[in-house]
């Protein structure tokens, strides 16, 4: 039996979203309404969203922000001591190369 119903989800997603991604805070912020209308939200999450102050969500969002940023820097760091470690600096070199330049990882 599953306890979120497609509006908890829909409320949840919103949510998120406005977490996660820094040109929707002031969309939402200057028309609500434009967001409201994708999502299947009571009136009650409607104003529980609209309530929320713009200065602590963005003060979440950042501090979001700066834990995936540190996760990101941890797994970086413990990828390039394993492959250092392994003597594999050739296929270092390949993966920052590709992540640097947005291209697809080639094995030469």
């Amino acid at each position: 039996m599953s306890y979120i119903t497609p509006m908890i989800a829909d409320f949840q997603t919103i949510l998120c979203k406005l977490y996660t991604d820094e040109k929707l805070r002031p969309v939402f912020a200057a028309n609500p309404k434009k967001l409201f209308g994708e999502y299947n939200l009571t009136a009650k999450e409607k104003n529980a969203l609209t309530s929320i102050p713009r200065d602590k969500l963005d003060i979440f969002a950042k501090s979001l922000s700066k834990k995936k940023l540190g996760l990101v820097k941890k797994t970086i760091t413990i990828n390039l001591k394993t492959l250092v470690s392994a003597g594999s600096l050739k296929l270092l070199w390949i993966v920052l190369k590709n992540d640097l330049f947005g291209k697809k990882i080639t094995y030469l």
